[in-house]
């Protein structure tokens, strides 16, 4: 047989070529020889016999003495060396920005007698004691449903980039509850009454903001310059903001039971708008807008004299104030439209006016996106609002004491 007569060739002991088999399988096959004792053994030579491998008798014979303690020092090496590289690389990284340090807040009521609405007040950082900053005022949006919607976030960016940040709640038919899902904690503007729409309450409270803030400004009593207030509004509190900058005039804006109403202006210096509702009269709108609507007036959401008359963009004149205008060209809620026939009725009064469009802005839709801090298309419209409305705005300025109180008073 093969592996017998293989055996005989090389004259090998049977024990070794035992070992021969069991270590080079191959040299015999792929079946077991005849003649071998089975099973076969698993003992394993270190190494193959000199006497199996007559060509490589040449070689020199392994080292008696261990390698480890010479390879070791060069092991540590490599090791340290890697960890060296990869720790360098971590350090390079750019690590995220800590947190922002809390801001100071104050709750103010906009009416007396009642804790709601309110507005709430972010002071900037560091502000010194007599200083007078600019006012941001911030209506967010809900479309009159609530007026907790979208711009969460905008009155601390702007304490944050140097003035007084202010968040004004309103009227709407939920108060200040979130527009989904169950009521939240107590301590928020309450729901209006079963059937009650939101004109003309939010329109009052959100003038009433703009007095307030400029009266306790001049009293000495908020760190607040009244020459320098913006007004910011997200859809349907851009809605409330452009009747502001453009009906600051009218009856519309006049509440007896204001006392601020006929002393105190509540036109804003600026008007910042935000995908905003700017007319009620369009036909071609998609349904939410209708019920924007409806939750605005009521019953008198088919009076098209009461719309035309809620309608921002029909009634720019010289006395608007410039405007901040930005929206997505996609919107499925608020039509670009909106923004677009405001900023043409302000380049035709002669009003200064900025607008920007954006496209390919669909990130977690296309309407209400707020400060669009996770969307890289849309987030740097803030920085934009801030070197329009100019470094003057980010001042701290000296307060200017209010006169003495004489001695009859």
């Amino acid at each position: 047989m093969r592996a017998a007569a293989l055996l005989a060739a090389l004259a090998l002991p049977q024990a070794e070529a035992l070992c021969n088999w069991s270590w080079h399988p191959k040299r015999f096959g792929c079946q077991r020889p005849l003649d071998l004792p089975s099973p076969a053994p698993s003992v394993r030579p270190s190494h193959t016999p000199p006497s199996a491998l007559p060509a490589l008798a040449c070689l020199p014979p392994f080292p008696s003495f261990p390698l480890l303690p010479l390879l070791l020092p060069l092991l540590l090496l490599l090791l340290a060396a890697a960890a060296a590289f990869y720790l360098g690389r971590a350090s390079r990284r750019p690590r995220p920005p800590p947190p922002p340090p809390p801001l100071r807040t104050l709750d103010i009521p906009l009416w007396s007698g009642s804790a709601h609405p309110r507005m709430r007040l972010f002071f900037p950082p560091a502000l010194p004691a007599d200083a007078a900053c600019a006012a941001f005022v911030v209506l967010r949006g809900g479309g009159f449903y609530s007026c907790m919607g979208s711009g969460e976030g905008a009155a601390a960016w702007a304490a944050r980039a140097g003035m007084v940040g202010v968040e004004v709640e309103y009227a709407a038919v939920r108060g200040a509850q979130p527009i989904h899902g169950p009521a939240g904690a107590e301590g928020a503007l309450p729901p209006l009454p079963q059937g009650e729409a939101a004109y003309p309450q939010c329109v009052d409270d959100a003038c009433r903001a703009v007095r307030l803030l400029r009266k306790m400004g001049a009293d000495g009593r908020l760190p607040i310059d009244g020459a320098r207030v913006a007004v910011c509004g997200f859809s349907a509190g851009g809605h409330l903001a452009a009747l502001l900058a453009t009906r600051h005039e009218s009856a519309l804006t006049v509440s007896a039971k204001d006392e601020l109403s006929g002393m105190v202006s509540c036109r804003p210096d600026r008007a910042v708008l935000c995908y905003a509702v700017t007319m009620l009269t369009r036909d071609d709108d998609p349904e939410k807008m209708a019920n924007v609507a409806v939750n605005l007036l009521g019953a008198g959401c088919h009076d098209m004299r009461l719309k035309k008359a809620l309608s921002p963009a029909l009634h720019v004149g010289r006395a608007t104030p410039p405007l901040f205008i930005w929206c997505t060209a996609d919107d499925p809620t608020v039509p670009s439209a909106h923004s677009i026939a405001l900023y043409t009725a302000a380049r035709a009064a002669g009003v200064a006016a900025e607008l920007h469009v954006y496209h390919d802005a669909v990130k977690g839709g296309a309407h209400a996106q707020g400060m669009a801090e996770d969307n890289p298309c849309l987030r740097g419209w803030a920085d934009q609002c801030l070197a329009w409305l100019g470094p003057a705005w980010c001042a701290h300025r000296a307060r200017i004491a209010p006169p003495a109180a004489s001695a009859s008073q």
